[in-house]
């Protein structure tokens, strides 16, 4: 399926771009679909994107190639018609918290020297990450980070229980040993010679700790945010 893949390096390197376009091309299906990389050597920040032709994740991409911020993006936002790039210029790093759908996504600001890795609230785009040989590795499908990481074609005890037991694996384990999913909720932030922050704009918790609706209220809000939606 359409997707992002990435790497974060501790130094600049040219097999780092080699890995980078066997992971993207693990994405590309027979389907019609835009694609292209994302590099940024100086930064150590090597990325990449496919999405469906005419899709909203190909004409954010596109836009912000022109832009200083560049972006790869899946999946898809709802709202306000603005560009990811645009939110970023006027919120800085706090764009993330105003965005609504189900997305995954990539953002790298030369200028202020960092990369912004950010998925939706409930990892409904899926990311997939492991940390090898001092860089950090992500990807939409787990089947990007095998093909460059040999190491990691072995399954995992934990997962492999966990989808027998359950039909799904748990609190963020796969099938694959050493691979993880990124929570929900994430914003993790690359600059070079420093460690990558792993951090959560959202917890469920956030919204749990609300007071409760009436059931008159809740239907009001619902058709209005619904309509709003359609």
């Amino acid at each position: 399926m359409p997707g992002i893949a990435g790497i974060f390096a501790a130094a600049p390197s040219p097999r780092y771009e080699h890995q980078l376009r066997r992971m993207v091309a693990t994405l590309r299906h027979r389907t019609p679909s835009s694609s292209a990389l994302v590099l940024v050597p100086e930064l150590g920040v090597y990325a990449g994107w496919v999405a469906h032709d005419g899709s909203y994740a190909a004409r954010q991409c596109a836009e912000a190639a022109a832009a200083m911020p560049r972006l790869a993006l899946a999946g898809e936002c709802v709202g306000p018609d603005r560009s990811i790039v645009d939110r970023y210029a006027a919120d800085g790093d706090g764009f993330v918290a105003g965005l609504n759908g189900l997305f995954a996504g990539l953002l790298i600001d030369p200028v202020r020297r960092q990369a912004l890795l950010f998925n939706d609230r409930f990892a409904s785009e899926r990311l997939y990450t492991c940390d090898h040989d001092g860089a950090t590795y992500f990807a939409s499908e787990a089947k990007a980070l095998l093909a460059v990481v040999p190491e990691l074609r072995h399954f995992d005890d934990t997962g492999v229980t966990q989808f027998l037991a359950f039909g799904s694996t748990l609190h963020g384990h796969t099938l694959f040993r050493g691979v993880r999913l990124v929570p929900g909720g994430s914003l993790w932030r690359f600059a070079p010679g420093a460690p990558v922050q792993r951090e959560r704009y959202f917890t469920p918790s956030q919204w749990e700790s609300l007071p409760a609706l009436s059931e008159n209220e809740f239907e009001e809000r619902l058709s209005s945010v619904f309509g709003g939606v359609v």
